[in-house]
């Protein structure tokens, strides 16, 4: 499992993580889309964005008068110009940063709570013990081509199972298998010890408190 996505109400791992990169993407490339087509309707017709929509209140401001059907159309058409400018810049700014960590994690075939826990691990130990690479990176060539599956088509249309267990999955040669388990463990150790040292310590500040009572 790699982490909760609450967009889609669900945990993205194995069996879903094909359709939720290609569902991100294909936000991104839309929410790109939509830029574009706004930015040139803005471009193109004059009619339309903040600037028209200032200027369509400011002749009411001064005459008091009411506006026209086509003066309310036009605001409202420039209003929803500006905003849908605004809405879909923000939307694929953010999908656009989401889908290149996934393309990121796909290449060096990690999870985000993978990265996690190397970058605490790596806190932890020396410079000469510091892990590098996660131990499922296989490379980049084979890390797609365990992301994409055995078939470009079953890849756009992902409705079969993985033909991983989700359990064993292939290491690099010469590491451990369980290397993910030791580094957690590792790091659980570290963290008790953390711990046991700060209750020792507000023991011992007590028990002097105690004392020069």
């Amino acid at each position: 499992r790699d982490h909760h996505c609450p967009w889609v109400n669900n945990c993205v791992g194995q069996h879903n993580e094909r359709p939720f990169v290609l569902f991100v993407g294909a936000a991104a490339v839309i929410c790109l889309i939509a830029v574009i087509w706004f930015l040139m309707r803005l471009a193109l017709d004059p009619a339309v964005g903040p600037i028209c929509f200032i200027r369509c209140l400011v002749p009411i401001h001064r005459t008091k008068r009411s506006l026209e059907a086509f003066e309310v159309c036009q605001c409202v058409d420039a209003m929803a110009v500006s905003s849908g400018v605004f809405f879909a810049l923000v939307t694929s700014v953010m999908t656009s940063y989401l889908f290149i960590n996934y393309v990121e994690s796909i290449q060096d075939n990690s999870t985000l709570i993978e990265e996690w826990i190397i970058e605490d691990y790596n806190k932890m130990k020396a410079s000469c013990h510091k892990v590098k690479k996660g131990p499922y990176n296989l490379g980049a060539k084979e890390n797609w081509k365990t992301f994409i599956g055995p078939s470009i088509p079953e890849f756009v249309c992902p409705l079969g199972k993985h033909e991983h267990n989700g359990i064993h999955y292939p290491v690099r040669d010469g590491v451990p298998p369980f290397l993910m388990q030791e580094m957690q463990q590792e790091l659980l150790q570290q963290r008790m010890r953390k711990i046991k040292a700060e209750e020792a310590a507000e023991e011992e500040g007590a028990a002097r408190g105690d004392n020069r009572d």
